[in-house]
């Protein structure tokens, strides 16, 4: 693993971390910080998995970023790196309280990109309740939404494609 390329990733990431500490506090350096701590969260997601306490810590950091930015899109992959981490250590109230905030979050950008992740999180999380009406309804609906051209970029961002992730967990 030390020789792949999210290690490296990670590594030049956290060096970026360090240029910012020792620029003055402002308005910039944190935007710069937020887009440096959610790809280092996602980047962690690709090299030691979703449970890591390194991605909780990323987008930990980067979610307390986005209240002091007060930049609510950059907040929509913050909110789904953190609701898998939960998620995928069975920490299912806080991982539902997630997937409510991004749905709702999503709801009300409008954004039909953002809310095909927000579907699937509270989806996939409804699965685990036992939820099972819920979890159709909202992956059918994921499902509708995707369209492999426009969603293209969601395999890099939020690592992976959301209608073989959707369709695979339905």
């Amino acid at each position: 693993m030390s020789c792949s390329a999210n290690a490296e990733a990670n590594g030049h990431f956290h060096n970026g971390l360090a240029v910012l500490e020792s620029l003055p506090e402002s308005a910039q350096r944190d935007r710069q910080e937020l887009i440096l701590q959610t790809t280092l969260g996602m980047s962690f997601i690709a090299s030691a998995g979703f449970g890591s306490p390194d991605v909780e810590r990323a987008f930990r950091r980067a979610r307390l970023l986005c209240q002091d930015v007060g930049d609510t899109p950059d907040l929509i992959p913050v909110l789904w790196g953190t609701w898998r981490f939960h998620e995928v250590r069975a920490e299912l109230d806080t991982a539902g309280e997630l997937a409510q905030q991004l749905h709702e979050l999503a709801r009300l950008q409008q954004d039909v990109g953002a809310l095909l992740p927000a579907c699937r999180a509270v989806g996939q999380t409804a699965f685990w309740f036992g939820e099972f009406e819920t979890t159709r309804r909202q992956l059918e609906q994921a499902i509708v939404m995707y369209q492999p051209d426009l969603h293209r970029l969601h395999t890099l961002q939020f690592g992976q494609d959301p209608g073989v992730a959707v369709r695979n967990f339905l």
